[in-house]
Formats: structure tokens, sequence, C-alpha cells
């Protein structure tokens, strides 16, 4: 993993209590704190897992766009 991805893994173990993102797919894997939505800090984590090689423009913008539904 990334520090952004280890980053968001502590998130969602620490925030989440264990429980499960109800988004699906790569999306789900950045919600961090398991609320089915994508906020701004779970965007930039993704952006820089982007920025690092970690995940494709494709991955990117299944997240952007889960973002983009929340408003």
């Amino acid at each position: 993993y990334t520090d952004a991805e280890l980053t968001t893994l502590e998130t969602f173990d620490g925030a989440g209590g264990g429980n499960e993102s109800p988004l699906s797919g790569v999306a789900g894997e950045y919600d961090a704190n398991a609320n089915g939505r994508i906020d701004i800090s779970e965007l930039g984590a993704a952006a820089t897992a982007f920025a690092q090689n970690s995940l494709t423009i494709g991955e990117l913008g299944a997240v952007a766009t889960a973002f983009a539904q929340n408003t």
C-alpha cells in the first residue's frame, strides 16, 4: 500500500468501526468512514494515490464520480 492508501485504511479502521462501505468497487475502498459518500478528503486520498501511480485514471474517475453524486 502507498502512504495515502494506508492513511485511508487507518481512517477507515478508526472511524468506520469495522463497517464496510455501501459503495462498491474502488469508490468503496476510498469511503474511509463507510458513510456511503465520498468527501473531499477521500477524493484527495484517491488523487494522491493516482499521483503515486497506485491508482489508474479510470479508478480515480470512479471515485470522482461518486464524489460528484454527493452534490
